[in-house]
């Protein structure tokens, strides 16, 4: 379906209550706040399904996509959209909440345009059809009736609106990046076990979900799932310190808990040089100089 060229903005915007609540929350100016609405609101509207952030059928708006846009991290702001109910956050697709009740289905007259125009193709076949092989004109009763059918069912207006050239969408579908679509299922699999993350920990856990595929790594991110169901209190912050513990050893291991390597007890001896001795310790096979004392005569 072609996406809409415009949508309907109400200027309430301005004085919205819950827009400068979140301007203030954010520290952010009203006018970035109001402009970063607009953004979402321009997103949803050339969505494949209207009101859904998609850029394309199964590929949708991250919150980089809108920073991007905005000029600007919008992480704050789409966390207190979402806090006020202004946007859900379902497996990762943003919706706007009111978005049937603030637009309307009527707005799009493409439908009722192709539907006018099949009708009058009908009625000029049907009428080629009648008078194709006949030696009179057509009874100027018929045209009149069509002309009376063609005005009252569809407005002259509506007609010349229709015959405007549609504007180009200029947003285009990113093609899907392998990247993207394995960070995607890794998002899946935290949410089927641990449930659905808020807005302001997604980025953090992009981040971390960027270091594991660095490193040719992403099978640790299941096994951290599977060490923090176990834990008192399991969730992302749990979660993120075993991932940091195993990214400073470089493996994975239990309790989030990277192996240390075995410690050799330290080894102590005296070695005799000149009229005195010198006294040393072995640790982890290094002899380190502790003191020199004169021999006794």
């Amino acid at each position: 379906m072609t996406p809409m060229p415009w949508f309907r903005f109400y200027s309430e915007a301005v004085r919205d209550t819950k827009l400068r609540r979140i301007a203030r929350k954010t520290d952010r100016p009203f006018a970035e706040t109001v402009g970063t609405w607009a953004i979402i609101l321009s997103f949803a509207s050339e969505s494949p399904k209207r009101g859904t952030l998609l850029l394309s059928d199964g590929n949708p708006v991250d919150p980089d996509d809108i920073s991007d846009v905005a000029g600007c991290n919008a992480d704050e702001t789409l966390q207190q959209l979402q806090s006020n109910g202004m946007i859900t956050v379902t497996d990762g697709i943003i919706c706007v909440s009111a978005w049937n009740k603030r637009q309307y289905e009527s707005d799009n007259s493409t439908p009722r345009v192709n539907k006018f125009r099949d009708k009058q193709r009908n009625v000029s076949e049907t009428l080629h059809e009648r008078y194709s092989n006949a030696d009179v004109t057509p009874p100027e009763s018929d045209t009149e009736s069509e002309s009376d059918t063609e005005s009252e069912t569809y407005p002259e207006t509506e007609v010349e609106e229709d015959r405007r050239p549609a504007a180009q969408s200029t947003t285009t579908a990113k093609t899907p990046d392998p990247k993207f679509q394995e960070r995607t299922e890794m998002t899946r699999q935290y949410q089927t076990v641990l449930g659905a993350p808020s807005t302001a920990v997604y980025p953090d856990m992009i981040h971390y979900m960027t270091q594991l595929q660095a490193r040719d790594a992403v099978a640790w991110w299941s096994l951290a799932i599977k060490e923090t169901v176990g834990a008192k209190r399991p969730g992302w912050q749990y979660m993120k310190a075993v991932l940091t513990a195993w990214l400073a050893a470089g493996q994975p291991s239990t309790n989030g808990k990277a192996p240390k390597p075995k410690q050799t007890k330290p080894t102590r001896f005296v070695v005799a040089v000149g009229d005195e001795n010198v006294y040393y310790r072995t640790e982890n096979g290094v002899d380190v100089e502790e003191r020199r004392e004169a021999r006794p005569m």
